[in-house]
């Protein structure tokens, strides 16, 4: 079972908040209960994919694992749990074929940072979406199972974020529809651009990496690939499909 922590007596956290721990009543390892539900109806999956990818010196979305760009990874993952996928790409940004499904929009700014992403894919959501997983496209490895069982873990809340001890993974969260977006419009209006911010004065559950382990065992769904060196070390790595 997944354990957020929370404040006790549900008050709402801030960055550092720390609390008691909270089960989840849902067998996070089956994700075919959330897919069996109504619920996938109601989640949808934000993937940001219009960063500059300065460290990489090229665009992420486009690398290959196998003979799928790391986009295509990410997208056909978040599909298996999610009514509704929204791509944000950069204006002009190339990207590799997508399903029918998946809504592409563009960036009303190139380069505005995450946060201006978010704001663009939130608005593109139909109405009657509660919950939306965002993520990027550097972590190729990302499984079904562990974007369900961060979704149920959001139920009852406005966020459920991966914590590792140290840092917040705010691209690898479930956020309440209509909270985040009243979040993000506030928050570029003060002209402040990080997902962290959307943390503050939040009734957020943190979810310690290592709960995890039962569905990922190596929590690859959290590697990140941002380097030359960090692709190179996934593509060579034992059992990765060969790139093209």
């Amino acid at each position: 079972m997944i354990s957020p922590r929370r404040r006790p007596g549900g008050s709402r956290t801030t960055l550092s908040g720390i609390g008691m721990a909270t089960q989840i009543p849902i067998a996070c390892g089956d994700y075919r209960l959330l897919r069996s539900t109504s619920r996938i109806a109601e989640n949808a999956a934000i993937v940001l994919c219009g960063g500059e990818s300065r460290r990489m010196g090229q665009p992420k979305a486009l690398l290959k694992l196998g003979k799928r760009a790391f986009l295509e990874c990410v997208v056909d993952t978040v599909s298996e749990v999610c009514g509704k996928v929204i791509v944000v790409a950069a204006p002009g940004q190339s990207l590799p074929a997508m399903p029918g499904h998946v809504l592409v929009v563009r960036d009303a700014v190139a380069f505005g940072g995450p946060l201006s992403g978010l704001a663009t894919g939130l608005a593109a959501l139909p109405r009657q979406m509660e919950f939306a997983f965002v993520t990027g496209t550097d972590t190729p490895l990302l499984r079904p199972a562990v974007v369900a069982a961060i979704l149920a873990s959001a139920r009852g809340h406005e966020i459920a974020i991966p914590f590792d001890g140290t840092h917040h993974q705010p691209l690898a969260a479930a956020y309440r529809v209509d909270f985040v977006s009243n979040r993000c419009r506030e928050l570029l209006a003060r002209n402040r651009h990080r997902l962290s911010d959307l943390l503050t004065d939040s009734d957020a559950v943190e979810i310690g990496l290592e709960s995890f382990r039962n569905i990922d065992p190596d929590l690859a769904s959290f590697r990140n690939v941002n380097t030359p060196e960090d692709y190179r070390a996934l593509i060579e790595a034992p059992g990765m499909p060969l790139s093209e």
